[in-house]
């Protein structure tokens, strides 16, 4: 089983099924079925942001959260950084699991893909910034100014 503790510490269970993909698609017009749609492609979308990610996991864990009279500002509240991260590593791995059982390997495929594209591209990024010579862009930026009376 793939699950995740929220704020809270309520245990949620990631269960896909048929029915929480179709629930999905009618709550949020999202069809886990097809990642690469959309722009940017909802893999990515669903690398990358994390208020879109607890959206999806709300509307399907949402027979659970309605058992435990949890509204979905609740749960939002319940979400911090940590619990974003186990909750996205309980859905990533609980997708691929469906995905693999489904016979569409690809889709797993997919989805890890474009984690690591991401990872790779935050860590490229993370690099030239931490290169940028703050002095030097500070002179710069200072040097092409236009000071009246000076």
């Amino acid at each position: 089983m793939h699950s995740f503790r929220d704020l809270q510490d309520r245990l949620w269970t990631i269960e896909l099924t048929i029915a929480a993909i179709k629930r999905l698609k009618s709550s949020l017009s999202v069809d886990l079925l097809n990642l690469g749609e959309g722009s940017p492609p909802l893999a990515v979308r669903l690398v990358t942001d994390p208020l879109f990610v607890c959206e999806v996991l709300f509307s399907l864990l949402a027979p659970r959260m309605e058992e435990a009279g949890v509204s979905e500002d609740d749960f939002a509240e319940a979400m911090g950084a940590d619990q974003m991260v186990a909750a996205y590593s309980a859905f990533a791995e609980a997708l691929e699991d469906f995905f693999q059982k489904l016979g569409r390997p690809e889709l797993a495929t997919a989805l890890r893909q474009a984690t690591q594209a991401v990872r790779t591209t935050a860590l490229q990024a993370e690099k030239r910034i931490a290169r940028v010579n703050l002095d030097q862009l500070a002179t710069q930026t200072l040097n092409g100014l236009s000071i009246p009376g000076e």
